[in-house]
Order: C-alpha cells, then sequence, then structure tokens
C-alpha cells in the first residue's frame, strides 16, 4: 500500500553497460600510486586469473583485486611490522682480549607511510565587548544546612562507537581527492564513522547523479595513516535512454519483478530453481449420474436391450494459501542506480528503492524496482548465488 502518495511522472533515464580493466595487476598498482603507498614488486595469482593478490613481510601494505559484476574490486590494507631478527653471536677474544665482532640485527620492512591532511583555517574577528551591567545589591546569606554524605564514585563507561553521520573533516577530503583521481567518479556526500579511534570514510559513487550501489571506503588512523581502503574500478558506456514508468506505477511491479528474477535463475543442469509455494491445492471428485440399463423382452429369439450410459466424473480444484499474506505500507521512494546481468552483458539500470514498514510487525523493509517496460528487461540466465542487482 501507499501507492497513491507517490508520484505518477515517468521521465526517462540512460542504461550503461559497466566493463572491468582486465588487467588486474596494472589496475591495482593504479590505486597504489593513487593513494601514495607502495605494494610488493608481484602478484601471487597468475597472469589470466579473475583475482590477484599482493602481500609483504614486516610492516607495508598488502592488497588485492578481483573481477565481479563487470568491475574490478581492490582492497589494500596495511600489515603490522615483523619480529626483528635474533642478533649474531659474539666473535672470541683475540690475543689482546678484544672483543669480538656482534652479527647483524636482521631489518624491518618499509614504515607505512603517513598521508598528508591539510586543511585551510582562519580565525574570525573578536566581536565588540559590550558595556558591564550595574551591580546589584548582596542578598542575605541563608544558614547553611548540614552536609550530606558523598556518595561512590560511579565506574566509567567504556567508548564506543559513533554512528554514521556527515563527513566533516580533513580525513573526508582526503578520501574525495582519492575518488575523483582513481576514476573521475562523480562522488556522493561521504559519510564518517569512528571505532576505536579509526575514522571510517565512506564515498558513494553516483551514476547520473543518482546513488549507485557502488562505495568507495577509506579507514585512517588518529594520526592520519591510511589503515585500510577498498572500492571498485570500472567504465560506463552509455547504451541508450528509455522511458521510465512513475514510482507510483512502479509499486505494483515490486512483486512481478520479483517472480521474474526468480525465474532465471538455473539449477546448474540448465533447468529454473524451484520455490516453495504458499499455496496448497485440493482436487475434490464429483460423481456423475449413475447409468440405467433395460432388459429385452424374452421370446423365443427375444432381443437383449441397450446398457445406459454411465454417468461422467467431475472434478473441482481449490487453491487457498497456508499462510497469510503480510502488508506492507510503503513511505518512501528514491532513484538510483543498480548492476544487473543482462543478455548484453552486465549493466547500470535505473531502479526506484522503496521504503516502508509492515504493518502487523512494525519492522522496516525495503524493495528495488527496475521501471522499465518488461519488453526491455531481458535478463541472462544465472547459475550463480549472488542475487541480481545486489553486490
Amino acid at each position: 500500500t501507499g501507492a497513491g502518495s507517490f508520484s505518477t511522472a515517468g521521465g526517462s533515464a540512460p542504461v550503461y553497460v559497466v566493463r572491468a580493466p582486465s588487467n588486474l595487476s596494472a589496475t591495482l598498482s593504479q590505486v597504489a600510486t593513487v593513494l601514495g603507498v607502495g605494494l610488493a614488486t608481484s602478484p601471487s595469482g597468475a597472469p589470466g586469473n579473475t583475482s590477484q593478490h599482493f602481500s609483504v613481510n614486516g610492516k607495508g601494505y598488502s592488497g588485492s583485486i578481483y573481477i565481479s559484476s563487470g568491475s574490478d574490486y581492490w582492497n589494500i590494507y596495511a600489515t603490522p611490522a615483523g619480529p626483528t631478527g635474533p642478533t649474531g653471536p659474539t666473535g672470541p677474544s683475540g690475543v689482546s682480549g678484544a672483543s669480538g665482532v656482534t652479527g647483524v640485527t636482521s631489518g624491518v620492512g618499509t614504515a607505512v607511510p603517513t598521508t598528508n591532511l591539510t586543511t585551510a583555517s582562519a580565525s574570525g574577528s573578536t566581536g565588540v565587548i559590550g558595556a558591564a551591567g550595574t551591580t546589584g545589591a548582596t542578598g542575605v546569606t541563608g544558614v547553611t544546612g548540614s552536609g550530606g554524605a558523598t556518595g561512590p564514585a560511579g565506574a566509567s563507561g567504556g567508548s564506543g562507537s559513533t554512528g554514521s553521520v556527515a563527513a566533516t573533516e580533513a580525513f573526508a577530503t582526503q578520501a574525495l581527492g582519492y575518488v575523483r583521481a582513481l576514476g573521475n567518479y562523480a562522488a556522493g556526500a561521504p559519510t564518517q564513522t569512528v571505532s576505536a579511534g579509526v575514522t571510517t570514510i565512506d564515498v558513494p559513487l553516483l551514476i547520473n547523479g543518482s546513488p549507485s550501489d557502488m562505495t568507495d571506503s577509506f579507514d585512517f588512523a588518529s594520526d592520519g595513516t591510511l589503515q585500510n581502503a577498498s572500492g571498485s574500478i570500472f567504465s560506463l558506456t552509455t547504451m541508450a535512454t528509455y522511458p521510465l514508468i512513475s514510482p507510483a506505477a512502479g509499486v505494483s511491479q515490486i512483486s512481478v519483478q520479483t517472480q521474474m528474477l526468480r525465474r532465471i535463475y538455473a539449477d546448474g543442469s540448465g533447468g529454473p530453481i524451484t520455490f516453495n509455494s504458499l499455496a496448497t491445492t485440493t482436487t475434490t471428485s464429483n460423481l456423475g449420474a449413475t447409468g440405467t440399463t433395460t432388459t429385452g423382452n424374452s421370446g423365443a429369439t427375444g432381443t437383449t436391450g441397450a446398457s445406459g450410459v454411465s454417468g461422467v466424473t467431475g472434478a473441482v480444484t481449490t487453491t487457498t494459501l497456508s499462510t497469510p499474506a503480510t502488508v506492507v505500507r510503503l513511505t518512501g521512494v528514491t532513484n538510483g542506480y543498480a548492476t544487473y546481468d543482462m543478455v548484453g552483458g552486465w549493466m547500470e539500470l535505473p531502479v526506484y528503492n522503496y521504503t516502508g514498514t509492515v504493518v502487523d510487525g512494525g519492522y522496516h523493509v525495503s524493495f528495488s524496482v527496475v521501471p522499465l517496460a518488461t519488453q526491455y528487461l531481458n535478463f541472462a540466465v544465472n547459475t550463480h548465488p549472488i542475487p541480481l542487482g545486489a553486490r
């Protein structure tokens, strides 16, 4: 319910083909350069693999990258220093009693670089001090009551993590610079969370001005050191601009598209995946009328009468729901983009993202609908357990 409160205007939006760079090693090296960190010189995976991993011994940065849903997904993270090597034994004393040479201590990996953070600030001018008011007369001092006993001091609570809020610090500026340098992507408003002294900045990637299903994320230590970063590398090519159904009309497509996406999964043998139905079917037989037989007259050569026709058995099928329907009151809808596996390849399609509340349960739910006419939705058969339209 709730479609009546949404717009009945349709409009149009472009559809994009999304492609991932094929050279994973070069792509991850490019990301590391943008972030200002160094990786191991060679990956663990062989060329042509769908994933690569770079690791370091000691203090430095490791990273990984893999192809999925038309994008390269990357992750670069700081690794701690390894243990210091043992000191070599002291050499034997010579004739003059000189001390032996001390063994060489093994080295430690490259130190993690610190991200340069600069924020301009200016002091505002001091306002004029107002005139001092007249001092009032001092009142009579009352009698001092007896002092009560001081209660015990309560224990200090532990530090919790902050919820996601709009990012306003220098870390957000640094993260936005990373995102734009990585692919000249349009970046949405960053948000931040703080936990155990680490600030996480999430930057949503925009497509055609709307939030997509892709976000780049960066973790900073309190001194500005980059601890972890992850995101996507991809390219978009405009396929065509399509007419959109209205947000009000899209509500009726929630159930339709859910069933449509279910049908295009395969069980590995090429057949569709079957889903348990909420309906149960029973069949009740109705008996037809009983036929009659007529006996002929007996004579010397009397003839036998014809047999009566037997009645036909009818059947009535009744379908009933085994569970009651769940009623959802939709309260909001926003525009966005999401990745879908189509016959022509992975594509970023416009979506309506609905939010609402289950009437009897009170909990919140959400749905996504591709607001294109059904004849345009040529989904590919998917044999993987990853839901289409979700990363």
